[in-house]
C-alpha cells in the first residue's frame, strides 16, 4: 500500500492472509481517487483559466460597443446639425448664387452622412451573416466597384489599372470581397494627390487553387509612418482632412478575418499606398465555373 496509514496496514495484516484482496483493493482504490482528484483538479483551473479569459473578452467587446455607439452618435448628429445650420443661414441669404453654395455644402454632409450609415450597415452584416462562397469573376467584380464610387468627384480624374492572372477559379465570399474592394478604391480616390499629373489606382490580382492575392495600390498622397500601425484600428483617421467615417478600414480588416484571410499595408508618406490582401480559396469539390473563371494577365 502505497499512501495508507501503515500501523492500520500492519495491524490489519495481523488478521490473516485473507484480507490481503481487500487491502490490495483499498490500496488501488486509494490511488485512483488520488489520481481523480488531481485529474479534477486541472480540469478546474483549466476551466477558471478560461472563465478569465472569457470575462476579459467580454470586457473588452463592452468597451468596443461603448466607444462605438459614441462614436456613431456623434457621427450622425454631426452632419444633421451641418444641414440644419445651412439652411438656417440659407433662409436669410438673398444671393442665389450664395444659396446654391449652401446647397452644395448640404449636400456634401448629406453625402458623407449617407456613407457613414453604408458603414454601418456593412459592419453590421459582417458580423451576423454567415459565408456564401460562390465563384468570382474579377473583372465585373471591379465593373460594380468602380460604378459604385463615380458619384465621388475626383474618381473621373484617376486611372484605374486592372492586372488579373487567375491559374484557378477563385471562390470566396462576393458581397464581402466588395466591401472590401469598395472601402479600399474609395480610400485611394479621396485620398489622392492632387499635384499628381497621372493620378492612379491599380488592381493586381492574382489567384490559384490555393489563395488570391489581391493589391490594390496608389500614388495617392501616402500615409505617415507612424500612423501605420493604427490604421486599422475602429475610427481612427490618419489625416486632418479625412472625410470618412473613420470605420473603412477596420471593416475591412475584420471583413477579411471573416473571410479566413489578412490585410496588411505600406506606405510612403508623399509618393502612395499599398494595400495587400490574401484569401484563401474556398473552392468546393465540384465548382460551377465562371466565364472569367481562368484567364491570363491582360
Amino acid at each position: 500500500m502505497k499512501k495508507y496509514n501503515p500501523l492500520l496496514e500492519k495491524q490489519l495484516k495481523k488478521w490473516g492472509p485473507s484480507l490481503e484482496p481487500l487491502l490490495d483493493h483499498i490500496s488501488t482504490t486509494y490511488d485512483q481517487f488520488e489520481q481523480d482528484k488531481v485529474a479534477v483538479e486541472a480540469a478546474m483551473i483549466r476551466k477558471a483559466e478560461e472563465l478569465l479569459a472569457s470575462n476579459e473578452e467580454l470586457r473588452k467587446a463592452n468597451a468596443e460597443l461603448d466607444r462605438f455607439v459614441y462614436s456613431v452618435s456623434h457621427d450622425l448628429r454631426a452632419p444633421i446639425a451641418s444641414v440644419l445650420g445651412l439652411i438656417d443661414i440659407a433662409k436669410k441669404e438673398a444671393d442665389a448664387g450664395q444659396r446654391q453654395r449652401y446647397m452644395e455644402l448640404m449636400q456634401e454632409s448629406l453625402l458623407r452622412l449617407d456613407s457613414f450609415i453604408h458603414d454601418i450597415i456593412d459592419y453590421s452584416r459582417n458580423n451576423r451573416l454567415e459565408s456564401l462562397p460562390e465563384a468570382i469573376d474579377f473583372e465585373a467584380l471591379i465593373e460594380e466597384v468602380a460604378s459604385s464610387l463615380r458619384y465621388i468627384p475626383e474618381a473621373y480624374t484617376i486611372d484605374l489599372i486592372k492586372e488579373i492572372a487567375l491559374e484557378a477559379p477563385f471562390y470566396t465570399d462576393k458581397s464581402r470581397l466588395k466591401v472590401i474592394l469598395t472601402n479600399l478604391v474609395s480610400n485611394a480616390v479621396r485620398y489622392h494627390s492632387p499635384r499628381r499629373h497621372n493620378p492612379y489606382i491599380r488592381l493586381h490580382i492574382t489567384a490559384n487553387a490555393r489563395q488570391a492575392e489581391i493589391v490594390v495600390e496608389d500614388n495617392g498622397i501616402g500615409i505617415e509612418e507612424q500612423y501605420l500601425p493604427r490604421i486599422f484600428d475602429m475610427f481612427f483617421r490618419a489625416h486632418s482632412q479625412s472625410k470618412g467615417s473613420g470605420l473603412g478600414l477596420y471593416i475591412v480588416k475584420e471583413t477579411a478575418k471573416k473571410l479566413e484571410g489578412e490585410i496588411s499595408v505600406s506606405s510612403v508618406f508623399g509618393e502612395g499606398t499599398t494595400f495587400t490582401l490574401l484569401l484563401p480559396n474556398l473552392l468546393p469539390p465540384n465548382p460551377v465555373l465562371p466565364l472569367a473563371a481562368v484567364r491570363p494577365f491582360n
